[in-house]
């Protein structure tokens, strides 16, 4: 009597990848540099310098004054003006002040720049990491299902006794192998999801990958 050896195939049923949006690096920029919290922190830095150089160049600004008045000897109305500046505090507390000021408005303009382009240069390799992970996780996907299929043709074989015991262990242990990679594949998409998301500040997750 012939035996059978059945040898157990796991089918791994492959996830569906249903991404939440399929953004271009260009609108993934555009969204990262209207939303990521660096950058708004580094425009907040940039307004509230623009105010304090606003500020400090009213209190520079001359005093003027008006004056009106009626004179009983020549029975005529007058009016005039006077401007001052206090010489003293525009040559030594607020001019130091106003240079002050301006220095911290230049570095705001720079750092906001700085971040900006740290911004950008981040979005892009996060893209790039994210759509390599994509078509890295189709190509492990194909080689499982090869690799499962082989495994089954593998199993008739060997209940025809066409082929030996090892070396259907061996198509097992492919199948093993390749399953292994889908799943590391699958977790790398995961990560770099999240870190595309992270920058852009857009949930791109399923609920289901969020788990």
């Amino acid at each position: 009597m012939k035996r059978f050896l059945f040898i157990p195939i796991f089918i791994l049923l492959t996830a569906n990848y249903a991404f939440a949006t399929d953004l271009t690096l260009d609108e993934a920029i555009e969204e990262a540099l209207k939303n990521n919290p660096d950058i708004l922190i580094a425009k907040d830095k940039l307004k509230q310098a623009e105010l304090k150089v606003k500020g400090v160049k009213g209190r520079l600004n001359p005093n003027l004054s008006i004056n009106a008045g009626y004179s009983p000897i020549t029975d005529r109305y007058g009016a005039g003006f006077q401007i001052s500046q206090d010489l003293d505090r525009l040559l030594s507390g607020n001019r130091i002040e106003k240079d002050n000021a301006q220095l911290e408005l230049d570095v705001a303009k720079q750092e906001l720049i700085l971040t900006e382009q740290r911004i950008i240069k981040e979005v892009s390799d996060a893209y790039h990491r994210f759509q390599f992970a994509k078509d890295d996780l189709k190509l492990k996907e194909k080689i499982f299902d090869s690799r499962n299929q082989s495994l089954e043709f593998a199993n008739a074989k060997f209940d025809l006794g066409k082929i030996s015991m090892d070396e259907l262990l061996s198509k097992q242990k492919e199948v093993d192998e390749a399953r292994f990679e889908l799943n590391k594949a699958r977790y790398e998409l995961k990560k770099a999801k999240l870190n595309l998301s992270q920058l852009i500040v857009r949930d791109l997750m399923n609920k289901s990958e969020a788990k």
